[in-house]
């Protein structure tokens, strides 16, 4: 990736897009689902809103990035975004672990921080 300011300067980044074999796709320990505030049209039209949505996931969550985020789908509802966690194992159920994890985006009443 190339950019450039107004005075001439550029400086180069870079990324790393993982695409995953499907024939996993339902194998998780557990689906997360929640509401967010905001408006849907901007995000799952917005490659760069979707990166740091995912971003944001994984930090929630302590993860040390966003590899161990899996994007599931997003609709409208607001903003509903459905996602897996890789870091969890599937066997046994993590069920502690998982609790704790979720208890890390709700608060006491049960919404979405």
């Amino acid at each position: 990736l190339f950019r450039s300011d107004k005075g001439g300067k550029t400086a180069v980044d870079a990324f790393e897009i993982h695409v995953h074999n499907n024939t996993n796709a339902d194998k998780a320990a557990v689906k997360f689902k929640a509401r967010f505030d905001g408006d849907y049209n901007s995000v799952v039209h917005d490659i760069n809103k979707k990166i740091r949505l995912v971003k944001n996931l994984a930090i929630a969550f302590g993860d040390r990035n966003s590899s161990a985020i899996t994007l599931k789908n997003i609709t409208k509802g607001s903003i509903v975004v459905e996602w897996t966690n890789n870091t969890l194992p599937l066997d046994p159920c993590p069920r502690e672990q998982i609790k704790v994890m979720s208890s890390r985006i709700t608060e006491d009443r049960k919404t979405t921080r």
